[in-house]
């Protein structure tokens, strides 16, 4: 089992208000709205700058969101799904891949760092053969990355 794991991200809000947003994926359906609207995408393009922001907004409008799962449509494989399987309140939302190529487990941690600040680490877990692993190795560090930014700069 190969593992990816994020830098640590630090969130001005509670590990408690984290976790409520989270663990009700259908909460993130705003990230599609960010990206749709030109003023946040200049704010966003200020913060990560233009290239990642162009990255994003590709994929997002492909992707559905409900309380228990995110649905990832136009993939070359179909259409992947990343479903919530557990539920550690407040410290852990555990995702698994179905639709994937390959097995994968998807974990989004969370620490208290204070009384109204949050600590995430996002971190996948895949079965890769050797061969596979160093085509997708750093994608899917990128992928990784990608999602605990994502996650860090959201309103909470």
């Amino acid at each position: 089992m190969s593992e990816f794991k994020s830098e640590v991200k630090q969130i001005a809000a509670s590990q408690t208000a984290v976790y409520a947003k989270i663990s009700d994926l259908s909460n993130l359906e705003s990230l599609k709205q960010r990206f749709a609207d030109p003023e946040a995408r200049k704010i966003l393009a200020q913060q990560m700058g233009e290239e990642k922001v162009e990255q994003v907004a590709q994929y997002i409008d492909n992707v559905t969101f409900d309380a228990d799962s995110i649905t990832l449509g136009g993939s070359p494989v179909g259409n992947v799904c990343l479903a919530i399987v557990e539920r550690d309140e407040p410290k852990c939302v555990k995702m698994e891949g179905r639709g994937t190529p390959i097995p994968l487990n998807l974990w989004i941690q969370l620490l208290p760092n204070g009384d109204n600040a949050s600590a995430l680490r996002v971190v996948l877990r895949a079965e890769l053969n050797f061969f596979i692993k160093s085509m997708v190795s750093k994608p899917l560090q990128q992928a990784v990355d990608g999602i605990a930014e994502m996650l860090a700069r959201i309103p909470y």
